[in-house]
């Protein structure tokens, strides 16, 4: 497998199960990226996958942006592709499956976290990526517009 898939799935998984993935998501992952070609459709959609690639942090920062203003974006089928994965996967999936410590006032604590974390990566996302999306969307229609 191409070392730019290895860090991105490695990446995605800390992102998602904070656990780097097993052998097994590894090759899947490998093996899907075999079958089914790359995913991204233009350069912004290849710019959030390449920066999402990086660290786990611009991961989620990425993920936060996509869901929101560019919910077809690679990024989100890859991320799909890496849970998956690892809830089929052991040791992953043990992970996947529990339920947590402390009850249903913590399980509120840590959603109540995770939710203000999604609105602090997604401000991080509008400031960082939303210019560049927009110079992506005005070329792309100005692509369109020309004649052939």
């Amino acid at each position: 497998m191409p070392p730019d898939l290895v860090r991105e799935c490695q990446t995605y998984s800390r992102y998602l199960i904070g656990q780097p993935p097993s052998p097994y998501v590894l090759v899947k992952y490998g093996d899907y990226h075999r079958v089914f070609g790359a995913l991204e459709d233009g350069w912004f959609d290849r710019a959030l996958v390449g920066i999402s690639r990086l660290h786990p942090l611009l991961a989620g920062m990425a993920d936060s942006y996509a869901v929101r203003f560019c919910r077809g974006a690679a990024i989100r089928k890859k991320l799909v592709v890496v849970l998956a994965l690892s809830e089929c996967g052991w040791p992953s999936s043990e992970y996947l499956d529990s339920a947590g410590a402390g009850g249903r006032l913590a399980s509120l604590g840590r959603l109540a976290g995770r939710a203000a974390w999604h609105g602090v990566l997604l401000a991080a996302g509008a400031i960082v990526l939303g210019p560049v999306h927009l110079v992506a969307l005005a070329a792309r229609q100005a692509e369109r517009g020309r004649p052939r």
